[in-house]
């Protein structure tokens, strides 16, 4: 599988049965070009269920959003269907990627369930994670102890966040150092 779709996640909090998934940042890379594709969503919902913590992490507003970005639970699966037949024609199904993507996913996941739509059909159930990552190159002693979040490892590897907890910026960002990373264990090899 030579493509991955990063996501992330900015949330109204920590919990996805509670808080509402706000935005998400899809983006799409490829092991020899790079970046394919990338957009940032943000949910249209009635009511938003937000923790103030989350709002200071976030700084989360529809102002900040075209509104050709804010989309339905159903609008926001149309693009994530039109991104899998544009760049994976091949995929029976998504091959997510992220950091603490696990995180993510449950926010996504309880998005369909609220929708009545079934993620199943369109994601698959194995997933690329940074952080574990991260974990095994510390175990390796290829990187130091310290690398174990992702603001470290954006620093470590001199990448530059172009929005730092947006759901684009830390999806680019992530995806971007899975490239560094690849490049790095070349190296090292």
């Amino acid at each position: 599988m030579d493509r991955l779709l990063f996501i992330d996640a900015e949330t109204g909090g920590l919990d996805s049965q509670i808080h509402s998934l706000l935005s998400l940042g899809l983006v799409v890379w490829d092991k020899n070009d790079g970046i394919l594709y990338q957009r940032e969503i943000c949910q249209k919902l009635d009511r938003y269920e937000m923790t103030e913590e989350a709002l200071q992490i976030n700084h989360f507003s529809l102002a900040n959003y075209n509104t050709s970005d804010i989309l339905t639970a159903n609008e926001i699966h149309n693009v994530i269907v039109s991104i899998a037949k544009k760049y994976f024609p091949n995929e029976k199904k998504l091959p997510l990627a992220g950091h603490n993507v696990q995180f993510d996913f449950s926010f996504l996941k309880k998005m369909y369930s609220n929708a009545g739509l079934k993620y199943e059909e369109i994601f698959a159930h194995r997933m690329v994670d940074m952080f574990s990552i991260l974990q095994y190159l510390i175990h390796l002693k290829l990187i130091p102890e310290s690398i174990s979040n992702s603001t470290k490892a954006f620093e470590y590897f001199d990448i530059t966040v172009n929005g730092r907890h947006t759901a684009m910026g830390d999806a680019v960002a992530t995806a971007e150092l899975y490239t560094k990373l690849l490049q790095y264990a070349e190296n090292k090899l």
